[in-house]
């Protein structure tokens, strides 16, 4: 550098832009002011300005190309911590997402929709003496209505229509003299943060002698508060409402503040916690040493797994209270927005300290609000779904994934994140533990387990076991009963002493509706003969289709196991199921709780708490319903159709299975009664139905998962390798098959410089045709499908890696 010039510093921005320009980062120079990592900020983009987050400082710009300067800062503090834009990068890159798609993501929605400009008297000026100039800026300001607090420009009079300009150029001034400061903040598009004006009477202020009576009323209704820890109330509330608290500023009798108003999601539940029944309270050996490994500082990872009942979940919340004890922040992730309220009654069992829920099932405005709780000094102790994985901004004491294996930690959408594997990133940034749950841990968390040397603690049930039956469904057919409910099924609940407060939970299971041919005879589905899964029925062509290898094949007529003609498509749903149950139990109390019902804010929580609460007879849903906590009052479980997912083509579906039906038989038992668990089956026999059945009763399975264990490595799933499922869209069948077979062509190209790849397809998607397109995809198993990725990236290509399911 020539006489000894320093360079100008840059920053590196990630810019909030749809499309291809949002793909890439950008250098700019500094301003005069203190920014750093993780801080929002204006930059010039092009002929407009446009909204950005810092990622890193001090770049070494390319030569040569004249660098614009950050325009301002947005906000007062950064909209991500270091530590979150670390975690942005990781996940980034893991899951080939464009950076700055991967920060918004980890913000409450709709955060960087909009900018907006905002004012403020400066602080100092009411301290200012001898500044006659001062003064007379500060008397001419309310005319603009400002006050020491921060207000939205567009809010002022005047900020619209003609008169904008003249006020811009007042607000330019008054900056200019040191009466107002200006900046920028950022403001979701449908949520807004409310404020409102409170007051109270000023500690030994004398009321003046004429004064009306008016304002005399009002004053007293202030001073008889001054006693109270917080003497201030709405200024709305005052005799004479706003207007009056203004004149008693005016007078020296009162002074007031802008306070903001905190909605909390959990303030939406009719009930917090329901009565459940004395516990053994006493610690196991196993707990306690769970308890010992989390209170050590240091990152590692712990699989806790046990049948449930086994006190998993209540031994997780006493570590959290005491990480919280010693100033750490925790974060309890939970795989679906109906086990948040849950996990936060368990926690509040557990410690006093406030739990932040942080999920999409929130209003904007909740999480708004819950996102600048959040950013003051922890530990915090917060509660969500994979939306609340940058919540904690520092000082993160312990991670918990409960029920670790659920699908719902997986993302659909950009960045397509397992929030699993994004838990252990932020752990290891974070030095923090990271304790995974499951009563049936998944294939690739017990493989991970053995090879990468985690922690494994197992705890054993406590209580007696469930009774479980099974029912097979083929004998029912047989001898002519076609209702959803089985006859044992009725029997049992008919039994119920429902004037006793038992209640009974119907499963089922609607994943792979009419997805594979069953016969009813035999229970033999019709599968591949090369990967030997079943095989899929498509509504185009009405063709079976292999999503293993492509394979393509013709419905049977006739069953090659037993001959019969009773071939069908397995169906059946929640919402036939409650129809049957409402007919054969008119005088019951039932609901239901699948995905239609629980979509308004708040319904999965006041559903599952009218049942928890004993106002349900009978609730009636899908796998969501399985996975509440505690549910005293339950005397019977019935598992409508354990096939349903089991069918599917796909390598997860045997441990899919084996968690439904432990998982929902688990809920038995937690009150006085042993409870019992029926479940129907067209296949009892099946290896996972067979292992489910085994484990509800306590019984062990680690044979069967060292099996599983086996498949996988062969298949080369995960952990084993990683894969990348490549989807194309076009709007005919023929042009999807064109373009995927120009897909596999290219991945056979890239595939041979590297030996253990796999590619199988094109295969049709499991719903072809969406949104008048054609869809197929095109799968690529190998260790690192990143470089594959990064050359076939293209506008008509979606990839999905380490996907939840090929389908």
């Amino acid at each position: 550098m020539s006489g000894g010039t320093l360079p100008r510093r840059t920053a590196r921005v990630a810019v909030d832009l749809p499309g291809a320009p949002g793909e890439r980062l950008y250098d700019y120079l500094l301003p005069e002011i203190e920014l750093g990592i993780g801080d929002g900020v204006l930059v010039p983009f092009g002929s407009r300005r446009a909204v950005g987050i810092i990622v890193a400082l001090d770049q070494f710009a390319p030569e040569g190309i004249a660098l614009k300067t950050i325009a301002a800062r947005i906000g007062d503090r950064p909209l991500l911590s270091e530590q979150n834009v670390r975690l942005a990068e990781q996940i980034a890159m893991h899951w080939a997402a464009p950076l700055s798609v991967t920060l918004r993501a980890l913000l409450p929605p709709g955060l960087l929709d909009k900018v907006e400009q905002v004012a403020r008297l400066r602080a100092s000026i009411e301290h200012d003496e001898g500044n006659p100039d001062g003064a007379g800026e500060s008397a001419s300001t309310p005319k603009l209505d400002l006050s020491f607090e921060w207000q939205r420009v567009d809010a002022l009079p005047g900020a619209r229509g003609m008169g904008r300009p003249a006020l811009l150029r007042e607000l330019k001034r008054l900056e200019e003299n040191g009466v107002i400061e200006r900046s920028w903040r950022v403001s979701a598009t449908s949520a807004r943060s409310i404020s409102s004006d409170v007051v109270a009477a000023v500690m030994g202020a004398a009321l003046p002698a004429k004064v009306g009576p008016r304002q005399r009323a009002a004053f007293e209704q202030l001073t008889a508060l001054l006693p109270n820890p917080d003497p201030f109330i709405p200024a709305s509330t005052l005799i004479g409402g706003a207007a009056m608290a203004r004149r008693l500023v005016e007078l020296g009798l009162a002074r007031t503040e802008v306070r903001r108003e905190q909605r909390v999601h959990a303030d939406r539940r009719a009930a917090r916690r329901a009565a459940v029944a004395p516990r053994d309270l006493s610690w196991s050996s196993e707990q306690q040493r769970l308890l010992h490994i989390l209170a050590e500082p240091g990152h590692r990872i712990t699989l806790l797994d046990g049948p449930p009942g086994s006190g998993k979940s209540r031994a997780a919340a006493s570590a959290a209270a005491a990480t919280i004890a010693r100033g750490g922040s925790v974060l309890w992730l939970v795989p679906e927005v109906a086990h948040a309220a849950l996990a936060a009654d368990l926690l509040a069992e557990a410690t006093e300290h406030p739990v932040e829920l942080v999920h999409s099932g929130m209003s904007r405005g909740e999480r708004l609000d819950a996102y600048d709780r959040l950013a003051s000094a922890g530990p915090h102790l917060v509660v969500g779904t994979r939306a609340a994985l940058a919540a904690v901004e520092n000082k993160l004491g312990l991670i918990v994934l409960d029920e670790e294996h659920e699908s719902g930690y997986k993302s659909d959408r950009a960045p397509r994140l397992h929030a699993r594997d994004a838990a252990r990133m932020l752990a290891a940034d974070a030095n923090a533990p990271l304790l995974l749950i499951s009563a049936t841990p998944t294939i690739e968390s017990l493989a991970r387990a053995g090879r990468e040397h985690w922690q494994r603690v197992t705890l054993q049930r406590r209580g007696d076991l469930p009774k479980i039956e099974v029912v097979d469904l083929r004998q029912e057919l047989e001898e002519g009963w076609k209702g959803m409910l089985s006859r044992p099924l009725l029997e049992r609940m008919n039994a119920l002493r429902w004037e006793a407060g038992e209640q009974a939970l119907l499963i089922i299971n609607r994943r792979g509706l009419a997805s594979a041919l069953l016969c009813r005879d035999c229970g033999a589905a019709q599968s591949c003969p090369t990967c030997e899964r079943p095989m899929v029925l498509h509504s185009a062509g009405s063709l079976l289709r292999c999503h293993g290898c492509g394979i393509a094949a013709e419905p049977l007529t006739r069953c090659p196991s037993c001959d019969g003609s009773r071939i069908r498509a397995l169906g059946g749903g929640t919402e036939k199921l409650e129809a049957e149950a409402r007919t054969r139990f008119p005088e019951l109390r039932i609901d239901r709780l699948d995905a239609d019902v629980a979509g308004p804010i708040g319904a999965a929580d006041r559903i599952l708490d009218r049942f928890r609460s004993g106002e349900t007879d009978i609730l009636v849903g899908t796998a969501l319903a399985a996975k509440s906590l505690n549910l005293p009052g339950l005397a019977l479980v019935g598992i409508v159709s354990a096939d349903t997912g089991l069918l599917l083509p796909d390598e997860r579906a045997a441990e899919r299975t084996v968690a439904f039906i432990v998982q929902a038989c688990g809920r038995l038992g937690r009150g006085a009664a042993r409870g019992v668990g029926i479940v129907q089956s067209y296949r009892p026999e099946d290896p996972a139905i067979v292992a489910a059945v085994s484990a509800a009763r306590g019984g062990d399975v680690a044979a069967w998962r060292d099996i599983e264990i086996a498949r996988r490595q062969q298949a080369a799933g995960a952990p084993f390798a990683r894969t990348a499922k490549f989807s194309v869209a076009a709007p005919t069948a023929a042009g999807a098959h064109r373009r995927a077979l120009a897909l596999r062509e290219a991945l056979d190209e890239r595939a041979a410089l590297d030996g253990d790849a796999r590619r199988f397809g094109p295969i049709p998607a499991w719903t072809p045709r969406r949104a008048g397109r054609w869809r197929e995809q095109v799968i690529l198993r190998c260790h690192d499908p990143l470089p594959a990725v990064a050359a076939i990236s293209a506008r008509d290509v979606t990839v999905d890696l380490d996907p939840e399911t090929l389908l």
